[in-house]
């Protein structure tokens, strides 16, 4: 099984992970193609979440792709290669190739953490997390900050979306910023 991503989404998403939480498969970023012929790439840190999603013709993948992948390719432009075999994820980053051991675990099911609807009701969110979203977008290739929406949703989950060069029409890069709670 083998798809190409272009390097930049997976360096956004990545901006998500935490590489100090204790729950190792939230150190990586998780590839996912779902029954509807829709890829999802995930990482959060367990305060916000991104999720990228767009059209893939593979079916059947699955994994949590560690950092180490991001290191190796953040440097390159264009698409990436990954090709799962077994829990081994080798990648190709133009004429650079390497093999990679995907990390052991179970995501957890991200789709119910994302609003589905938003009460545009007030809510404080942590600066750091909020930066994490502008860092995302620029990898996007994003000049400014501009392109950001971040719907509130009171105490609840507030719903971000990031609006760039992309074709929004198939792709479309959203998460999700847990509020901040006053004692």
């Amino acid at each position: 099984m083998k798809i190409s991503i272009p390097s930049n989404i997976l360096v956004a998403v990545s901006s998500f992970v935490d590489i100090k939480d204790e729950r190792k498969y939230l150190r990586g970023i998780y590839i996912v193609v779902k029954a509807h012929g829709y890829m999802d790439i995930v990482a959060t840190n367990g305060g916000v979440l991104g999720k990228f999603s767009c059209p893939c013709d593979v079916s059947n993948f699955k994994a949590i792709i560690p950092l180490d992948v991001i290191s190796f390719i953040k440097k390159h432009k264009g698409n990436v290669e990954l090709e799962l075999d077994g829990d081994v994820v080798n990648v190709t980053a133009g004429t650079s190739s390497a093999k990679f051991t995907c990390i052991d675990g179970v995501y957890p099911d991200y789709t119910r953490v994302l609003p589905k609807t938003v009460t545009d009701r007030p809510a404080n969110y942590d600066v750091d997390w909020l930066n994490l979203i502008v860092k995302a977008n620029k990898a996007l290739g994003a000049k400014n900050a501009s392109h950001v929406q971040i719907c509130q949703n009171g105490s609840s989950a507030g719903k971000f979306t990031l609006h760039n060069s992309i074709n929004l029409e198939e792709y479309y890069f959203e998460g999700c910023i847990m509020p901040m709670v006053w004692m």
